[in-house]
């Protein structure tokens, strides 16, 4: 019995040796007053690895009365924000659906924040009921408790790079790889059909979950700004080249029925500007600016 008490010690060791690990980094902050590890070491990887949990954890722990949900182009537009005030917390992610748009206000309304303002970015390719990606709801269910947390891949993974980056003062790069913008754009124009208006189906579900929101934020005197963001010229008409002008025509009739909305992906001098872009899809800094004055200017 003392062999056997020995073994499972043993066995146990190197899991304690990791949960204390977890627990000294806290990569994404769940022990709110935590800070051995700075933040911006934290932010330069885990917010990269796992967005979500990063920022979802980050928002229960300094919640602010404006949110901005979306996709990346949200992310793009929160830098614009945050240049001018910093009473915005950004809930978007890179590559988000609008079942994750929806998924995070509705965890928001559960959980019953004091907000004032909410921001939400959706363009064409979001709104499609075949775009279902959740990792909102598989993150509010990892925070649960600090056992699920830490022996969550991406916590380990995180905490590996930050003790790379700390002790072995070697610099971790996160992202994509650097590539000839040119290339990068055709490779763009060619996937994006493929991946979002190759099979498309109306989102019924989604567009009531939007109503829900919208009656939420009129009983409780929260302001709901829809914003459309714009894509290059090039991008809109993969739109065409799938047959889908109607419904997308359909999904800008559907924002104006539910909210407000800002529409910047009409044919304009931004859209058939290929050097307002980064990318087929991603505005630049520059546009950024205007369409936060186009938004908040005007309000």
């Amino acid at each position: 019995m003392k062999k056997l008490f020995k073994k499972i010690i043993l066995f146990s060791i190197p899991f304690m040796l990791y949960f204390l690990l977890v627990i000294i980094i806290d990569p994404y902050h769940f022990i709110e007053q935590n800070n051995i590890v700075n933040n911006r070491v934290k932010e330069n990887i885990a917010l990269k690895i796992e967005p979500h949990l990063y920022k979802i954890i980050n928002y229960e722990n300094n919640p602010k009365r404006n949110i901005l949900l979306g996709d990346s182009r949200s992310n793009r537009l929160y830098e614009n924000i945050r240049k001018h005030s910093n009473k915005w917390s950004p809930l978007a992610y890179g590559a988000a659906s609008l079942n994750e748009v929806c998924e995070t206000m509705e965890w928001i309304i559960e959980e019953d924040f004091s907000i004032d303002s909410v921001l939400i970015g959706i363009n064409f390719n979001l709104y499609n009921k075949y775009n279902k990606r959740n990792w909102v709801e598989e993150t509010i269910e990892r925070k649960k408790n600090i056992f699920s947390y830490a022996f969550s891949s991406y916590v380990a993974k995180s905490s590996f790079y930050i003790v790379k980056d700390i002790v072995f003062e070697s610099k971790v790069e996160i992202g994509k790889p650097k590539t000839d913008k040119d290339l990068f754009w055709q490779k763009s124009i060619n996937n994006y059909g493929d991946k979002f208006y190759a099979r498309y189906g109306y989102p019924d579900d989604d567009k009531e979950r939007l109503k829900q929101i919208s009656n939420y934020c009129d009983k409780n005197n929260i302001k709901l700004i829809f914003w459309i963001p714009p894509c290059s010229e090039e991008l809109n008409q993969i739109v065409e080249e799938y047959n889908l002008s109607d419904e997308r025509e359909k999904f800008y009739r559907d924002l104006e029925d539910i909210g407000i909305v800002y529409n910047f992906n009409t044919e304009n001098s931004i859209t058939q500007n290929r050097n307002n872009f980064t990318d087929p899809a991603h505005f630049n800094s520059e546009t950024g600016e205007y369409i936060y004055n186009k938004i908040f200017k005007r309000q």
